[in-house]
């Protein structure tokens, strides 16, 4: 970092800092090649604190308070490239001869400085341990997952002039954040935020969010009527407010202010969002660690993460509700945290059920149905060895739990029992719980209707039936209605129950309804798409299209939804392309006795935003959906027909080569003859073109 930019920083938020460094700070390092260099000692005799700095170079440093020279420390690491942080190991406290500035050695080093979350102290307290070790770079991969632990509180890593340990120092700046009688209570309430915001992700967490999880417990949130997110207003009467305590913990250079949550105008606010919600702090890495280290160490850490939990889910299920998706990201780091030192501490509680069902419901969202199924299952898990009953909660988790199984493509065997007991309770709530029981008998009903198993017909018919009389006994919310017709529009358009304009017609209804949830605009926009494209109306379905595509850009959720209409519209729209092009015309009149009409130059543009949309998507989120088979062949087999199209060669080949090892056994089944044809005929187009050029 260069001179003038270091004294920039330090000017620019410490007026006056800069003319006491630039003295001392003038002359290089003799040592040095580079003429810029300057070496960097934390030292505060006055506060017996880690936090003060002190530039020298050949002469005596000035030193500074606690919070201001912490302050300039971090503004100077925040403005070194980060590519040169190994610098800071290199350069810091090893012996010259374990420093071999090879290409291993600094990408090391550069693991190391990330991993100590690039901070100056914390990465020569590493090097002082690593020194006394005499360990060098070569031999540090090896423990790079224990030198965080054991350099922050060894004291024989110190260096020449340091009073205290990176734990040590911490654990003063909680002592005087607790003894600051000028700044009580928003000082003491600081250091008790100080260990929620420990579990939470490290950036971007929301102040009012931290307020709320230090001082607020569950109890007192529900009886007070508590609505999600929680912000009080300038008008509150409370003994300190969210942006006090945010000052304590920053006079002590233990948190600084972070990016907002959100950039939206008000105009474009969701329901949940209000004033102030998206004010948020970094804790640095280190700190935390430190904190938790702290707590583990005798704390009730149960309590710590059960209220943040509440709170947390609070929020996510607030924005989830609310549609909300910018906001529903942004929270999700927290409760992942959250959950990840619940599991890790093998902590679990009411709260932290109810997280892990909420949690795994955002993961259906985004299309991890691997780390959904996990969440459900941690939550059955501590539902069924609770010592009483919570018989809602198991009703909405193995309802949910079964439809994740059968979209993961387990065998009937696996989810038929979570379908069987949560028939069972279902019946045992009708009466008492009628909304919970008619959401969870509208997701079995998806599950069962869609199996598509003979060997357990049966059985499954048996459930379906079940499922069909209790929801006639339900009262039906406008939203379980609409979830309704979307599975009637499904079914007609599978069976031909209706006409494809009069799916269209119905689409465009309930496209008008302003309550539609986000899902279900998503989906009824696909459904529409489809039975546009087999109108052949391809300006139509390109608008709408256009639409999805926006979204699947904007927002990476329900990548199942968008899967689907890609699978049932790319089909519809590559027979009608192909029949275009000679020799896939040629094919399909060799495999099937005929071919679409010649399409409009239109029906190209939607074969492109398909490709498009597709190539967005992982071949995960391309293979969700139950009952669509072989979805990362069929969308490289689009995008193998674009490029047949248009001629080009290259694209031809190296698009071919890539449906190598994709499975297709799917492809054989009596329902999946359209885009069996429709394969071959692209591939034998691809093979002779490419024949040709040879």
């Amino acid at each position: 970092m260069t001179l003038e930019a270091l004294l920039d920083a330090a000017e620019d938020r410490y007026p006056g800092v800069a003319a006491a460094l630039i003295e001392p700070a003038t002359t290089p390092d003799e040592d040095s090649t580079d003429p810029d260099a300057i070496d960097f000692e934390l030292v505060d005799q006055y506060r017996g604190s880690i936090h003060a700095a002190q530039a020298k170079s050949g002469g005596s440093g000035t030193e500074m308070s606690a919070p201001d020279a912490f302050g300039i420390l971090l503004r100077m690491i925040r403005a070194r490239p980060r590519a040169r942080s190994y610098r800071l190991i290199t350069n810091l406290r090893l012996h010259p001869k374990a420093v071999q500035l090879n290409a291993p050695s600094q990408r090391t080093a550069a693991a190391l400085a990330e991993q100590l979350e690039y901070w100056p102290l914390a990465v020569e307290l590493a090097c002082g341990h690593l020194a006394g070790c005499e360990f060098g770079l070569r031999e540090t991969s090896r423990y790079l997952g224990q030198i965080r632990d054991l350099a922050l509180n060894d004291r024989d890593a110190i260096p020449h002039g340091y009073p205290e340990t990176l734990v040590g120092a911490i654990r003063l700046a909680l002592k005087r954040l607790m003894d600051k009688e000028e700044l009580q209570p928003a000082s003491e309430g600081a250091a008790h935020a100080l260990f929620p915001a420990a579990y939470f992700a490290s950036r971007q967490i929301p102040i009012w969010l931290l307020y709320f999880s230090t001082l607020m417990s569950s109890d007192n949130a529900i009886r007070s009527g508590l609505r999600h997110p929680a912000v009080f207003g300038p008008q509150a009467k409370v003994p300190f407010t969210a942006h006090e305590m945010h000052r304590a913990l920053r006079a002590e250079s233990l948190a600084r202010r972070d990016e907002p949550l959100c950039t939206l105008p008000q105009q474009e606010w969701s329901t949940a969002h209000r004033e102030d919600v998206d004010e948020t702090i970094n804790v640095n890495e280190i700190v935390q660690h430190v904190i938790r280290t702290l707590a583990e160490s005798g704390t009730d850490v149960s309590e710590i993460l059960s209220r943040a939990a509440y709170h947390a889910q609070g929020w996510l299920t607030a924005f989830i509700e609310a549609d909300d998706d910018k906001h529903l990201l942004a929270i999700l780091p927290h409760v992942q945290s959250l959950a990840s030192h619940a599991s890790r501490l093998g902590i679990a509680t009411d709260t932290l059920a109810i997280m892990w069902g909420n949690l795994a419901g955002t993961y259906v969202l985004r299309g991890k149905l691997d780390d959904a199924r996990q969440a459900f299952e941690n939550e059955l898990e501590y539902l069924l060895t609770r010592k009483e009953p919570a018989p809602v909660l198991e009703l909405k988790t193995r309802s949910q739990l079964a439809d994740v199984l059968r979209n993961t493509g387990e065998a009937p065997a696996v989810w038929l029992p979570h379908l069987q007991r949560a028939r069972d309770l279902a019946f045992q709530l009708a009466d008492s719980r009628s909304e919970d029981v008619s959401m969870a008998v509208t997701n079995c009903l998806t599950v069962s209707s869609l199996t598509g198993q003979v060997a357990l017909e049966p059985e499954v018919q048996a459930l379906t039936a079940d499922f069909a009389s209790l929801r006639q006994r339900m009262p039906a919310t406008q939203s379980l209605r609409i979830q309704h017709e979307i599975g009637q529009i499904n079914d007609a358009l599978t069976t031909g129950l209706m006409t494809d304009e009069e799916v269209e017609q119905r689409c465009r209804t309930l496209l008008k309804d302003d309550g539609l949830r986000g899902a279900q605009r998503l989906e009824l926009t696909g459904l529409l798409t489809e039975s546009l494209a087999y109108q052949h109306r391809w300006n139509d379905a390109l608008e709408q299209l256009e639409t999805i595509h926006a979204y699947a850009v904007e927002q990476p959720l329900h990548p199942q939804v968008i899967a689907k209409t890609l699978h049932n519209v790319g089909l519809r729209v590559g027979l009608s392309v192909a029949s275009g092009v000679p020799e896939c015309r040629a094919a399909l009149m060799i495999l099937v006795g005929e071919a679409d009409a010649p399409p409009a130059l239109e029906s190209h543009q939607v074969l492109s935003i398909l490709v498009s949309i597709a190539s967005r998507m992982t071949v995960e989120q391309l293979s969700l959906q139950a009952g669509v088979t072989c979805m990362p062949f069929k969308m490289q087999m689009l995008r193998l027909l674009e490029a047949v199209r248009a001629g080009k060669h290259g694209a031809i080949r190296e698009i071919y080569d890539g449906l190598d090892g994709l499975d297709t056994a799917a492809l054989d089944r009596d329902n999946e003859i359209g885009w069996k044809r429709l394969s071959q005929a692209v591939i034998v187009s691809a093979l002779r073109m490419t024949l040709r050029c040879v």
